[in-house]
């Protein structure tokens, strides 16, 4: 019987770390194997490879706008909060993307385990940028030249 099975694979980083990673292949068995202790995912994230500089997502497209928000980091509700954004002063959006396994947990506003975050309400917490980042207008200086 031809079945689709996932692997668990270990790897071990260059400083040491252990990394375990599932992977699927296609194979010969009689029964598929489960694998026990391995938190289930609530949507398939895209697994996106790594890269030095965000040019290398070309095919990323992004609907997300930073006009009229405050300064701050917003989860990326199209991208199921894989990406958030860094939104400045001057309205840019500058995207950023968490790790694989990882989302943008928008309460808290730091990259955390899928199953940890609920990407449905990130949008509800996007007001919290306007209570941490808060930017006063520059005072006019009182000296003259």
């Amino acid at each position: 019987m031809l079945s689709i099975v996932l692997e668990v694979m270990q790897a071990t980083t260059s400083g040491g770390r252990e990394l375990y990673m599932l992977g699927m292949c296609a194979r010969r068995c009689s029964e598929p194997t489960p694998i026990f202790g391995i938190p289930q995912r609530s949507l398939a994230y895209p697994i996106y490879k790594p890269a030095k500089r965000w040019e290398d997502f070309p095919n990323l497209t992004f609907t997300f706008d930073c006009t009229d928000r405050a300064v701050g980091f917003y989860a990326d509700t199209e991208h199921h909060c894989q990406i958030f954004h860094m939104c400045d002063e001057d309205g840019r959006r500058i995207p950023y993307i968490c790790a694989n396994d990882t989302s943008f947990n928008q309460q808290y506003r730091v990259c955390d385990w899928d199953y940890n975050v609920n990407c449905g309400d990130a949008q509800s917490w996007y007001y919290l940028n306007e209570l941490t980042y808060v930017t006063d207008p520059p005072k006019e200086s009182t000296l003259s030249p």
